[in-house]
C-alpha cells in the first residue's frame, strides 16, 4: 500500500511555514516567558522540599511514650457483699 498524502496536507504545510515568522515571539516576550518558567520551577522546588521535609518527619520513629499502667480489675479480687452473705450461710 502506497501512502498518498491528502491535497490539504501540502497546503497546510505551506501556510504554516508562511505564518511561522509572524508567530515568532520577540526577545522581551521570550525573556518574560523564561522568567515565568524560572518562577514556576522555584515554586515547585520549594513545595517539593517542604513535602520531603514532612515525609522525613513522618518517617522518623515517634519518641517512646511510657504507657500508663492499666487499672487493676476490682471485679475478681474486690469486696462483693453478695458473696459474703452466701459464704456466711444466709
Amino acid at each position: 500500500m502506497v501512502f498518498k498524502p491528502f491535497p490539504s496536507v501540502p497546503l497546510a504545510l505551506a501556510l504554516s511555514l508562511v505564518a511561522f515568522p509572524a508567530l515568532a515571539a520577540s526577545d522581551a516576550e521570550l525573556d518574560e516567558l523564561r522568567a515565568q518558567v524560572r518562577a514556576l520551577r522555584d515554586s515547585y522546588e520549594q513545595r517539593l522540599a517542604e513535602l520531603e521535609r514532612r515525609l522525613a518527619r513522618q518517617a522518623r520513629p515517634a519518641p517512646a511514650v511510657a504507657a500508663a499502667p492499666a487499672p487493676a480489675a476490682d471485679g475478681a479480687r474486690g469486696f462483693n457483699p453478695e458473696i459474703s452473705l452466701i459464704l456466711q450461710g444466709q
